[in-house]
Parts: structure tokens; C-alpha cells; sequence
């Protein structure tokens, strides 16, 4: 099989989507924890709590990349095919 650009960006597409399903997970848990979730509603909106776990998913899974190492790992893997 012949790699392409657009097989690339869909193995890193999937890969971003795995990382973001696992620390969404523990973002919205670490969110719960803050007490603002109405549990007897199931009411999300009413303390922008969504917002808050997109938010620390993001950051977390940011943060994650950085202190591993991979995110270096990736821009110097990727370096020399956009010259």
C-alpha cells in the first residue's frame, strides 16, 4: 500500500481522536469532582461545565504531549516533508 499525505493525516486524525476519548474521560471526572454538575438533572449548561472539560481535555492532553516528549518527537519526525 502506498502512503500518502492523506493516509498520514488520517492515522494522526485518528490517533488525536483516541487521546481526546481518554482524557475527555478524565477531564470530565476531574470536572465532576468541582461539584458545580446538577446530577439530578443531568443539566450540563447550567455552569458551562462542557466548556470546562473541553477546556481541560485540551490542556491535558497538550500538557500530556509536551512532558513525554511527543509532541518534540513529531515536529522533528515531520521537519523535512514540508520543505
Amino acid at each position: 500500500m502506498k502512503i500518502t499525505p492523506l493516509y498520514i493525516l488520517a492515522q494522526e486524525a485518528f490517533a488525536v481522536g483516541l487521546l481526546t476519548i481518554v482524557f475527555g474521560l478524565i477531564a470530565s471526572a476531574f470536572v465532576r469532582t468541582l461539584g458545580v454538575f446538577d446530577s439530578d438533572t443531568g443539566d450540563w449548561n447550567a455552569n458551562h461545565i462542557m466548556e470546562a472539560a473541553l477546556f481541560f481535555t485540551g490542556a491535558f492532553i497538550h500538557l500530556s504531549l509536551e512532558f513525554t516528549g511527543v509532541n518534540m518527537w513529531y515536529v522533528k519526525s515531520k521537519q523535512g516533508l514540508w520543505l
